[in-house]
């Protein structure tokens, strides 16, 4: 491909999506676009037509059920900073779940909303945007978004109990999540990717920020890097403190942590 204008990221859910983009935003100048594409809140409320999850639907708070108040919110999120033709020729950051729907994989998950990584890859690629894999253990992803889906700070869907959190991540979204992570970590090999892990970020978060930086062809404030990833607080990273200090281990059964465990043996890559 020719040189790099940009980045697309793909990141699993909780992996570190908010505080690697918001932190290369902040390092680099350059606004990150969510979404790989923009949709309106009547485009998203479409795609939900196919429903809730039963199970999902009795266990969400009241407040979360109203799916036009989760598409508004939403379709404001990915109209932030887009333009509407791309004709800035400044280098830009896009991020994404790789998903075909976020919002349906919130309250419906299936195998089948995982995007198609060929296609985001060459995508991007006509963007001249450098594709890089943001991936976390399935346990710490699984006990991130148990937690966080019961603590009420998700703009988008809350659910009643950490118990009952807990349960539907593990029957539900990990198999997706396991296998979305297998995939991408299989094409990355093939196309040899830049692939980062959540722990490697956050151990090195300056490192990281500048080969990415470096990747993309963009700029970077020297001052504004952080070898600490505490020194920089994006949107939803927070430090092991109070509930987000309890182990996945806390949070799961025995037979939900035999699941995830069953799972995560599928994301390894054989070369």
């Amino acid at each position: 491909m020719s040189q790099s204008r940009g980045l697309c990221l793909i990141a699993i859910p909780k992996s570190g999506t908010m505080f690697l983009s918001r932190y290369l935003e902040r390092v680099t100048g350059r606004p990150v676009v969510f979404g790989l594409d923009q949709q309106s809140a009547h485009q998203l409320a479409r795609e939900l037509d196919s429903g809730w999850h039963p199970a999902i639907r009795a266990a969400a708070d009241p407040g979360s059920l109203r799916t036009n108040i989760m598409c508004q919110r939403f379709a404001q999120m990915l109209a932030r900073h887009r333009q509407s033709k791309e004709t800035d020729d400044q280098p830009r950051i896009l991020s994404d779940h790789g998903y075909h729907s976020f919002l349906q994989f919130l309250i419906n998950p299936s195998l089948g909303q995982i995007r198609d990584p060929a296609s985001i890859i060459g995508s991007a690629s006509e963007r001249q945007l450098a594709t890089v894999f943001l991936h976390r253990s399935l346990s710490d992803v699984a006990n991130s978004l148990a937690l966080f889906l019961a603590s009420r700070k998700s703009f988008l869907l809350s659910l009643n109990s950490a118990r009952e959190a807990a349960a539907l991540v593990a029957e539900l979204r990990a198999p997706v999540i396991a296998a979305q992570t297998s995939l991408w970590l299989k094409v990355a090999a093939q196309q040899r990717l830049t692939v980062v892990s959540y722990a490697a970020l956050v151990a090195e978060p300056a490192r990281w920020i500048r080969e990415l930086a470096q990747l993309g062809n963009l700029p970077v404030d020297q001052q504004r890097l952080h070898d600490d990833a505490n020194a920089y607080r994006s949107w939803t990273y927070r430090r092991q403190t109070g509930m987000s200090a309890t182990t996945w281990r806390q949070t799961f059964t025995s037979e939900q942590q035999a699941v995830l465990g069953s799972l995560a043996a599928t994301e390894k890559v054989t070369a």
